[in-house]
């Protein structure tokens, strides 16, 4: 079996965050900002090293880039939110407004336009995170709230 075209980072722990950039500097100096907060990292180069990696690593969050080769951005967000809710959070150079209102159409949580500070991504990532798996928790409240609103 071939070896995937992505770098796993430690394979023994938690779900990762995904990084998909072309630009291998980005990709160090996210790593570098989210591995300093305790994460593990994974990162593709390219859209179908992305595919991949979300199929067999099952991230806890993607952050995707726009402009990829192989496979664009917008594509692999509509490929992953036909089966998947996993939280994506666009990092792109194509900051116009036309640019963000697409990635957030297309599903993605979030869009963080370049140049960015790595600081305020980390936090955005946490507070997605934090959401997200609250999200996963269904409370009683929330279950008596939505059939009274359904009489």
């Amino acid at each position: 079996m071939d070896e995937p075209a992505y770098d796993r980072g430690m394979a023994d722990t938690p779900r990762p965050i995904l990084i998909v950039d072309d630009d291998a500097k980005i990709v160090r100096l996210v790593r570098t900002y989210l591995e300093r907060e305790g994460y593990r990292v994974v990162e593709a180069l390219d859209g179908r090293a992305a595919l991949a990696a979300i199929a067999l690593e099952q991230p806890l969050l993607v952050v995707l880039d726009l402009m990829l080769p192989e496979v664009d951005g917008l594509s692999i967000i509509r490929a992953v939110r036909r089966t998947d809710r996993v939280p994506i959070v666009m990092l792109s150079a194509r900051g116009a407004t036309a640019d963000r209102i697409a990635g957030l159409a297309e599903g993605a949580d979030d869009y963080l336009p370049k140049p960015f500070s790595p600081a305020e991504l980390v936090v955005r990532i946490k507070r997605i995170i934090q959401r997200s798996n609250k999200a996963a928790v269904v409370r009683p409240a929330a279950k008596v709230w939505a059939v009274a609103a359904s009489d």
